[in-house]
């Protein structure tokens, strides 16, 4: 119910990450991060500059990317979704169980999908989390030290920081290329879990409901389980990595927030979003 909630909210702001911050001028634990930062720094700059706003399109993502992980679907519910596509018939499963005997590393096969199924849910999560949601100062450490710190003190490097923009847009490019492609390889990867899912349950016709049930039955499940196990294996390797990549994007905006203000700033230990 706590991820619900949470994502409802993500769907009524999602991927609007430039919103309104304080107007008071200190920097708060909840001021929106990068939204802040480029507030910052546009206080500084002469009428007729436009680097912030040069600077804006490179701290954000776009909204396609989520709306590719969906298959086209921008539900706030897509996550239970993606659990009902891929749950097995455990009711007749367990009936199995409960008729024969030696049947104990099988049923924790079974229950290791189950759990399967529910980490790569907390996965596609925290995906969405990071994707849409713009971190507040309190989840980069030294972030609220070093934007007061930049606040207070005299700005020069404009040209400075216009003669890397090049360099920067080349690396988001490139982020953003390596974000898409392990997206891509994502979904092709769900779609077979699904279509692994489909094949188990038509083969499971053959054996369910039954008065009895023997080592053939067992057998049997063994092998309609072992391809859907392999594709939730394979669907999991490929959303850590396209975790991993997005965490690199957010990384990437950190070490850009520090040399524009010319400060050290940490990189979040977790998911640096949400307090995660």
């Amino acid at each position: 119910m706590k991820q619900f909630l949470i994502l409802a909210f993500v769907s009524c702001s999602i991927f609007n990450q430039f919103g309104l911050i304080s107007a008071d001028d200190a920097v708060t634990d909840n001021n929106q991060a990068y939204s802040t930062l480029l507030k910052k720094l546009g206080n500084k700059l002469g009428e007729e500059s436009d680097l912030d706003a040069q600077l804006r399109p490179l701290f954000t993502l776009s909204n396609q990317g989520p709306v590719k992980i969906q298959d086209g679907s921008t539900s706030n519910r897509w996550v239970e979704s993606y659990k009902k596509a891929v749950t097995l018939p455990y009711d007749y499963i367990n009936e199995i169980f409960r008729k024969t005997s030696n049947n104990e590393e099988l049923k924790a096969e079974v229950e290791a999908y189950k759990q399967g199924v529910i980490d790569i849910g907390k996965i596609y999560y925290n995906i969405f989390l990071i994707y849409s949601v713009e971190p507040r100062v309190f989840d980069i450490p030294g972030l609220k030290v070093a934007l007061n710190k930049f606040r207070k003190e005299s700005f020069n490097r404009e040209s400075e920081i216009y003669g890397q923009l090049g360099n920067m847009r080349s690396a988001y490019n490139a982020l953003v290329t390596e974000i898409i492609a392990k997206i891509d390889q994502s979904v092709t990867l769900h779609k077979q879990l699904v279509k692994a899912v489909n094949t188990f349950k038509k083969g499971f016709k053959s054996i369910s409901a039954k008065k009895s049930y023997d080592s053939t039955h067992l057998n049997t499940l063994s092998t309609l389980l072992a391809p859907v196990k392999g594709k939730l294996h394979e669907l999991e390797i490929g959303l850590n990595n396209l975790l991993f990549a997005i965490k690199g994007y957010s990384n990437q905006r950190v070490s850009w927030a520090a040399f524009i203000i010319n400060k050290p700033i940490n990189f979040p230990a977790g998911l640096g979003v949400m307090g995660k």
